[in-house]
């Protein structure tokens, strides 16, 4: 089931307007998917950030291609703010399609906007009440 998971890369329904704001949206979607994976496969064992960059290293070869990362220090930062994601360690492992945590979040987001990554699979723009729930930083 886990190997699915690296399957879902959704970029979402994306418009042909900005190309370039397009592809940063992209990108902010992968690295957030890439993030919750590392999560999901460590069965919620993922409690700092040391641990979640060792659970980078188990990721597949062609999941960290998908990624486009020049870095692993590059997964922790959306590309549409430039500021580093919000990980809530305290996260419980969700089920796909069920009510969950969020596991990460950008910091400022974009136009008032903030991609998050649901424990699960999820990602997607938070609202501000699921906001509300993260632990304060």
């Amino acid at each position: 089931a886990i190997v699915a998971i690296a399957e879902i890369f959704a970029l979402g329904c994306q418009s042909t307007e900005n190309p370039e704001a397009n592809r940063t949206t992209a990108n902010a979607v992968d690295r957030l998917q890439g993030l919750v994976i590392i999560f999901l496969r460590s069965r919620g064992a993922v409690k700092d950030e040391v641990s979640l960059r060792k659970g980078f290293e188990t990721l597949d070869d062609d999941v960290k291609q998908r990624l486009h990362l020049k870095s692993v220090d590059e997964l922790f930062v959306s590309p549409r703010d430039q500021q580093p994601f919000i990980i809530n360690y305290q996260a419980k492992p969700g089920t796909p399609g069920m009510s969950s945590d969020i596991f990460a979040c950008e910091a400022e987001g974009k136009e008032g906007q903030r991609l998050a990554a649901f424990t699960s699979l999820d990602v997607r723009e938070a609202t501000e009440e699921e906001l509300k729930s993260l632990p304060p930083r």
